[in-house]
């Protein structure tokens, strides 16, 4: 019986791994926050995320300190196609449940709120301005539309536009950089307009995952129940390959809003901090 030479062994191991780099990078590539599908590529995700934000708060006309908490677990499923090399459509739907939790710290108050959350629908697209894959700059734009239904006790459904802007760049060594740009507008005074921007880091640890550091900076505006706001978010995700076009991106994040008082002056908030997780399952086809 004769055996296979060592080195056709060799070639033909280095040639799948190859093979296998190629097409991973291909799925990863569609995630990067600039890039678009090519024409008639389709991909879907599932994402399932959890978060926990707690707010100290002061009574002003008595000076009752206290402490308020809301925990929010939502689901969501979206899918885009690619039209043409330049333009990608799709749309998400996405469920929140909430509950929320007040205490007053020096009488026996406890206010409790198990709520249904609220389910949004989106559509989008999202167009490559500056392109490519070897392209040393990208920069793409997107536009979403979204309608949420609110379920809560005295909520009210609202829509809202969003704008954004995505800059990446090469910075060589497995290292790809973005910076977006947003804006979001509702269409009802009670529901905040926001702007903001987040920077980042994809940093590739090895052919099949990727660890993306970010930064978030945003504010909210004035509304009619509601003061203005600033607040930060640390970020830190990963990107695992588990067969040639599917992802798993498990994330965390850590933020802060600044202090504020409430619009009647009845109440100073120290600012609420929130804390989130989330896993997404992507799979390009």
């Amino acid at each position: 019986m004769s055996y296979p030479n060592p080195k056709f062994i060799k070639g033909l191991i280095a040639t799948t791994l190859a093979l296998a780099a190629v097409q991973a990078a291909q799925a990863e590539n569609k995630l990067f926050p600039t890039d678009v599908l090519n024409q008639g590529q389709l991909d879907a995700s599932a994402t399932l995320s959890g978060s926990k934000s707690t707010d100290d708060f002061v009574y002003n006309p008595s000076s009752q300190p206290g402490t308020s908490k809301n925990y929010t677990s939502q689901l969501s499923a979206g899918m885009r196609y690619g039209v043409n090399a330049s333009l990608t459509v799709g749309g998400t739907v996405s469920g929140v449940d909430e509950r929320a939790t007040t205490i007053y710290n020096n009488v026996p108050v406890r206010y409790d709120d198990t709520a249904s959350g609220i389910h949004s629908e989106s559509i989008f697209a999202k167009y490559a301005f500056i392109g490519g894959k070897n392209a040393p700059m990208t920069l793409s734009g997107e536009i979403t539309a979204t309608t949420y239904s609110s379920h809560n006790i005295g909520g009210d459904g609202y829509n809202a536009a969003t704008v954004q802007l995505f800059a990446g760049w090469d910075c060589g060594q497995g290292v790809r950089s973005y910076a977006t740009l947003h804006f979001t507008a509702p269409d009802r005074g009670n529901h905040t307009k926001s702007e903001g921007v987040t920077v980042g880091s994809w940093i590739s640890v090895s052919d099949n995952a990727t660890i993306i550091p970010s930064l978030s900076l945003s504010h909210s505006q004035e509304t009619t129940t509601t003061p203005a706001t600033s607040s930060y978010t640390l970020g830190l995700a990963g990107l695992v390959a588990v067969d040639t076009n599917t992802y798993l991106r498990p994330a965390a994040s850590i933020g802060k809003q600044t202090s504020h008082d409430s619009l009647n002056g009845n109440f100073h908030y120290d600012g609420s901090k929130t804390e989130s997780a989330s896993l997404e399952l992507y799979h390009l086809f």
